[in-house]
């Protein structure tokens, strides 16, 4: 199950972040339950290969290519924000507020 559940999120999020952390959660409960010995190694091995399996299947039979093309438009048409137009940096406001040595008594 987490197997699968790692294939679908891995091939809906493709980027290495999303990846790392779907199959190093899989991983880890797969190390979890060979150590806690609920089952053999062997056991844990051939279920990641036919969760991934069914994982991959299913997001290639549910997956919807349309919805890629309507992130990729929003994705174009929202902006980053540019480094001119951000507030200036909060050192120069820390700075101005710091009573200088000429100010006091």
């Amino acid at each position: 199950m987490a197997w699968a559940f790692a294939s679908v999120v891995a091939h809906e999020y493709p980027n290495l972040y999303a990846e790392l952390g779907a199959y190093g959660l899989a991983m880890g409960i797969s190390l979890a339950r060979v150590v806690a010995s609920q089952h053999f190694l062997s056991d844990v091995f051939v279920g990641g290969l036919i969760g991934y399996q069914v994982g991959h299947q299913i997001y290639k039979t549910r997956h919807n290519p349309q919805l890629d093309d309507d992130l990729a438009i929003v994705a174009r048409q929202t902006t980053a924000p540019r480094p001119n137009t951000l507030p200036a940096p909060t050192s120069r406001w820390i700075a101005g507020c710091i009573p200088q040595s000429s100010d006091w008594p």
